[in-house]
């Protein structure tokens, strides 16, 4: 049902008051004459029966006025009510510029009376950046247009939180205005803020120290090693310093950037391939590993520890095995679909030896994969195509 203006419902109550009284006035007669034959008596009854209807539909409008003046009272009263306990200041300016709402709040916010606010022209309350123009900038294609304020009472500087918007009453343009002193919240934002500062910081110093430790243990192994002269116990060496390289990485990318719970995987993969291939490689010998990463991808840390231990096995054991004498070529790739991750491996050797158990078995490093592929949520699986092949699909969401 659409809203109609105050004119046609005036206009509507009119007509049906002259068409009841224009219906009165013709039956009412047309019954006087038909019953009352004598004139004078006639008149008389006329007269009687016309300040009858002048009394009555007096009585009916005055009645109708009163119950009118009290719904009104009672919604202002309502309003008023509503408007002295709202949190938020609340602000309505007439057209002409003039203050006709400032309730309690407003006066709590701005420090600004009521007593002093209501009927004056709101340019002249004294609020620096609360002006007629700034309020009637607010467009109805746009109805809401935000504002800070900037107030100082008693010294302390506040922020106040504004919005203005229009309102169409008949031909008055009215505009309304709802504040917030988000002063405290800002100082708890600011607060929070250094805290959460503080600890990023002590995060990033405690993952620099863990780096740094596990760094001085690959050293000590390096010093160790090069008292090895047999060579299956200077493999296992060099396989336990590589594993722990493998995690100081992850701690080094953490301390590296601004995100402390996930890690870019295409980075870490590139910086443990590019050890890994410098520790192998030698004169008549050179190792490359290529990969195929998408650069956005990222690993929570805890995704991201199993991962690299997986990886370095695998790299380890393709560098080691694959072409044990000529030039080594692995390729890692990392393909993301809805939420999962497939790792493929693949080498130039000639395959996985006759022998080898891929699910486990007695080897060390086969143990490692199926157990850390376990613990990634996944089944690992070998095959053969010109080289070695190992695919993984697990979750990372």
């Amino acid at each position: 049902m659409k809203d109609r203006s105050p004119l046609f419902l005036a206009l509507r109550v009119s007509l049906i008051y002259l068409l009841v009284a224009g219906l009165w006035i013709i039956f009412s007669d047309r019954l006087l004459d038909y019953f009352i034959t004598d004139h004078e008596t006639n008149l008389i009854l006329q007269t009687v029966k016309g300040w009858f209807f002048v009394l009555a539909t007096g009585t009916l409008l005055f009645v109708e006025r009163k119950l009118a003046n009290e719904a009104m009272m009672k919604s202002e009263t309502k309003f008023r009510r509503y408007l002295d306990f709202s949190i938020e200041g609340v602000l309505l300016v007439s057209g002409a510029g003039r203050i006709i709402v400032w309730n309690a709040s407003m006066e709590r916010i701005t420090g600004v009376p009521c007593a002093d606010a209501m009927g004056k022209p709101i340019d002249a309350i004294g609020i620096r950046g609360l002006s007629f123009s700034a309020i009637s900038a607010a467009d109805e294609a746009q109805p809401e247009s935000g504002y800070m304020l900037e107030l100082t009472m008693g010294g302390e500087a506040r922020q106040i939180e504004s919005i203005f918007f229009p309102i169409i009453s008949g031909k008055d343009r009215l505009f309304g205005g709802i504040f917030r002193d988000i002063t405290r919240r800002r100082m708890m934002e600011a607060s929070l803020k250094a805290s959460l500062r503080e600890k990023e910081t002590l995060l990033k110093e405690i993952h620099h120290r863990v780096k740094n430790n596990l760094q001085m243990i690959t050293s000590l192994l390096s010093i160790q090693e090069r008292g090895i002269k047999d060579e299956d116990s200077l493999a296992a060496f060099r396989e336990s310093r590589n594993r722990i390289y493998s995690i100081a990485l992850i701690h080094e990318n953490l301390y590296r950037q601004d995100n402390l719970s996930l890690i870019n995987i295409a980075d870490y993969v590139r910086h443990m391939s590019s050890g890994l291939a410098g520790l192998y490689s030698k004169k008549g010998r050179t190792v490359t590993i290529r990969q195929n990463i998408p650069p956005e991808l990222m690993f929570r840390i805890d995704t991201a520890i199993p991962f690299g231990l997986l990886l370095n096995e695998l790299l380890t054991n393709a560098i080691k095995y694959a072409v044990p004498e000529g030039n080594t070529e692995v390729a890692v790739t990392l393909e993301e679909t809805e939420g999962n991750v497939t790792l493929t491996v693949r080498d130039n050797g000639t395959g996985i030896p006759e022998g080898v158990d891929t699910k486990g078995g007695s080897s060390i490093g086969m143990n490692l994969i199926a157990n850390l592929s376990k613990q990634l949520g996944g089944s690992p699986e070998f095959r053969m195509d010109n080289g070695a092949v190992f695919t993984l699909t697990f979750s990372v969401s």
